[in-house]
């Protein structure tokens, strides 16, 4: 179920947060005054429309970076940071059940 919520935290940030953080400061203009996190949204947003895909190939190149951000790269930081034999503070081990330590996908 965690990686239901985690998936639809994506999708609503990248498909409804930032548009709209992005709407108001066009409609607002002059008098719109944004939060910090708002700062962040419309950098995002700007980054994601400057990189858009303009056709079939690149929205597959998206896709794939995308595949292997979540699924490669953020795996691999994470295993890194905290290796298999990492303990706690407590001297536990790190990834003890019911956590357990994720398989990054290597190629597809």
């Amino acid at each position: 179920m965690h990686c239901v919520e985690w998936a639809r935290d994506i999708f609503g940030k990248a498909f409804t947060m930032k548009p709209k953080a992005l709407l108001k400061l066009l409609e607002m203009k002059d008098s719109y005054v944004p939060t910090s996190s708002d700062i962040q949204m419309l950098q995002d947003s700007f980054k994601m429309l400057k990189n858009k895909p303009v056709n079939f190939d690149d929205c597959i190149f998206t896709a794939a970076n995308k595949f292997y951000e979540f699924y490669r790269n953020d795996i691999m930081q994470l295993l890194y940071t905290y290796p298999l034999d990492a303990k706690t503070k407590d001297g536990k081990p790190f990834w003890k059940l019911p956590k357990r330590p994720p398989t990054p996908i290597q190629e597809i």
